[in-house]
């Protein structure tokens, strides 16, 4: 299995910020990172079947946002759902009740409030990479297992 998180995110402080926490959680060899929709979608389609473990999105972007990343890879590749799947985490800050709807409408598989404090933020990172690396599943067909 692929054992990366891809990180979609536009801010370059948040960037900063994810990879000190993948570091501090011992997994920085883990992150990659597309700093806007348009490049995400262009490295999973090029990616093939080898795509990550999980994609971490970041929901509000400029541009191409969480929600038009989310139904382009369905729409590109049907790799939100069915055998195919290719697990897509919300990372947001956001916890409007519409934010987090649209979010699982558009195809999310999870959806994760950015915590405030750091420390809180590396235990997030190793509670998901531990269940979308080690816990979790796929489908034989996906090309990972």
């Amino acid at each position: 299995m692929n054992k990366t998180v891809l990180l979609v995110e536009d801010s370059p402080d948040e960037i900063l910020l994810a990879r000190r926490a993948f570091a501090s959680a011992g997994l920085a060899d883990c992150l990659r990172v597309a700093e806007n929709g348009e490049a995400a979608c262009r490295l999973l389609q090029e990616a093939n079947d080898s795509w990550p473990a999980v994609v971490l999105l970041d929901w509000q972007m400029p541009g191409m946002d969480g929600q038009a990343v989310l139904r382009e890879l369905r729409r590109q590749h049907g790799c939100c759902t069915g055998e195919s799947a290719l697990p897509v985490a919300v990372l947001s800050s956001s916890d409007d009740p519409g934010d987090i709807t649209a979010a699982y409408a558009a195809g999310a598989s999870s959806y994760l409030r950015k915590p405030v404090d750091f420390d809180e933020f590396v235990q997030l990172v190793r509670e998901l990479c531990r269940y979308w690396m080690d816990l979790n599943v796929m489908p034989a067909s996906r090309g990972l297992a």
